[in-house]
């Protein structure tokens, strides 16, 4: 098991006296962020007011789901929009296990890209188009070094990438007696498109 950290901003000067403004979950690995929107949804711990009616999440600074208090379903129940694919693990999403919700208006909310391209589709395609990579032969492992969602970070900003990514890594099955090859390949691909974007041998 897991802790997930997750801080939130006050509405009013009330709720930052009385209201706990910090949460821990137990997650496991193998959790999701519809599973985690599902817990944070169900402990009632986001609160909202008639000027901030949305919650934005955000993990390293990457906005990853919104919650809007007035967007519920048939049923009433409460509606999120998830700007990474909900199938993503939090191991993924939530390298450092934490988490900030951010109080936003409706206007605000809108500014925000999403990611088309599911966590699964991102190493499949990455999969695909690091295969054409000159390599000398020298296959893929068969599960992904790493699988990150970047949106206007660090590396987005080195590279003057616009918009929201998928940074997936492989490593090479390479014998230990060869020498001058790639050990591993990070494809870069639009989260949008699935087009890749970039690709570095390491």
């Amino acid at each position: 098991m897991n802790i997930l950290h997750i801080t939130r901003e006050a509405v009013c000067a009330q709720d930052d006296q009385m209201n706990d403004l910090r949460l821990q979950l137990a997650l496991t690995p193998a959790d999701t962020l519809r599973t985690l929107a599902e817990k944070i949804i169900s402990c009632g711990f986001l609160q909202f007011s008639s000027s901030y009616p949305v919650q934005t999440a955000y993990a390293q600074e990457q906005p990853i789901l919104r919650i809007q208090a007035d967007l519920t379903d048939a049923a009433g129940k409460t509606c999120v929009e998830f700007l990474i694919a909900p199938t993503t693990l939090l191991s993924a999403c939530l390298p450092d296990m934490q988490l900030a919700f951010r109080l936003q208006k409706h206007a605000d909310a809108a500014q925000t890209p999403s990611a088309s391209l599911s966590q699964e589709q991102a190493i499949a395609r990455a999969r695909q188009f690091a295969a054409g990579l000159p390599s000398h032969g020298i296959p893929l492992k068969t599960e992904a070094l790493s699988v990150r969602f970047c949106q206007a970070d660090a590396l987005s900003r080195t590279l003057g990438l616009p918009g929201a990514h998928w940074a997936v890594m492989f490593a090479y099955d390479t014998p230990q007696d060869m020498v001058m090859s790639p050990d591993e390949v990070l494809i870069l691909l639009d989260a949008v498109s699935g087009k890749a974007v970039l690709a570095t041998l390491m």
